[in-house]
This record gives C-alpha cells, structure tokens and sequence, in this order.
C-alpha cells in the first residue's frame, strides 16, 4: 500500500493567488482554489488512474468523473493529481458560482495558479451592469490561458451545481470546444 504525497509545489501556501483588481468585488474564497487534503492511508485507484492518465495522454477534450454522492470522486481526482507532475488549476464550484461573473473570477483566478497573470484581460470584459458577453469572456480566457507549451489540468469539481444556461451550455462548453491541446479538463459530476 503506497500512499500518495503531494509534491513539495503542491503544498505551498494557498494564498499565492496575485490580488484581484480593486473593482472585482467580494474576496474570493482561496479553498475553492486547491484539491481536498487527501485522507490518512488514501489508495489510488488504479483503473480511474489509467483512464485519467488516459485523458491527458491522447489530449481528450474533457473528462468527466461521476459517481453517486461520497463515492469520493473529488479525493480520488486529487489523488490522481498528487502523483502526477502535471501543473493543476483546481476550482470547486458551488450554487453562487452559477452567477457569470463570479465565476469567471473564479475560473481566472485558478487558471492563475499554472498561468500566472492570465486572465487580466478577461476580467477587464467584465463591466459592472452590463451583462458580460460569454462567447468573448470564454475566447478572452482561452488566449490567456494558451500562453504556454507546458500542458495542465483545470478540474472543476462539482460541476453538476451549475444548472445556470449561460455557463452550463455556453461558457463552460465554449472553453471545453475550444481549449488548446495543452490543458485538458476534468470535470466531477455527482449523480443523483
């Protein structure tokens, strides 16, 4: 039984996230930014290992980890993470997130974590009052977010909390369609 560790850049402190601008609103909540702490004597589980290594591999578009509620799909994607050298942007999403606005701050500010500095562009787009045009939010931060060869994750855990049409359907399908080679993306979905 072997018991994975983060490495010694996974374990850093949580608040290395660069400031947002002045005009974003409400303080981002950093926890939402890393994987859960992986639990006292945690196995991989190696065939969800291989599918997801499978994932990265052959540059799949998206893969999505469902499983009824406790299963431990989001331990078992921090897992997978811990022992693997591959740079992660983590954002668990809950109900407020289905707001566009939050969760592009949110979404920017996790994609930070690997690509510091992207995003700056993207959160200019959001103006106060206006409602924030999805297909120009979701080009903005792919742009940013492809400004390196080096490949990475973005996991958006509980993803089945965003039931709101503007990001179930657009903004995250626009990002998964259109993202580089290089970042893959793995969503936790929880079936009923």
């Amino acid at each position: 039984q072997s018991r994975a560790r983060l490495p010694p850049a996974e374990c850093q402190p949580l608040m290395q996230t660069p400031p947002e601008p002045a005009s974003a609103g409400t303080p981002l909540v950093v926890a939402k930014l890393a994987p859960p702490p992986l639990p006292h004597g945690y196995l991989e589980r190696p065939r969800l290992s291989a599918r997801l290594d499978l994932g990265l591999a052959d540059a799949t578009k998206l893969t999505l980890v469902s499983a009824p509620p406790g299963y431990g799909k989001s331990v078992a994607v921090a897992g997978w993470l811990a022992s693997r050298t591959v740079p992660t942007a983590w954002l668990t999403l809950d109900a407020s997130d289905n707001d566009v606005t939050r969760f592009v701050r949110y979404l920017v500010a996790a994609l930070r974590r690997v690509r510091p500095g992207a995003g700056d562009a993207t959160l200019g787009l959001l103006v106060a009052g206006t409602p924030p045009d999805i297909e120009q939010l979701g080009s903005g931060i792919l742009a940013e977010a492809a400004t390196s060869d080096e490949q990475c994750c973005l996991v958006l855990d509980d993803y089945h909390l965003i039931d709101q049409a503007d990001l179930g359907s657009s903004q995250v399908g626009y990002f998964v369609e259109h993202r580089a080679d290089r970042l893959g993306d793995v969503s936790g979905w929880q079936d009923e």
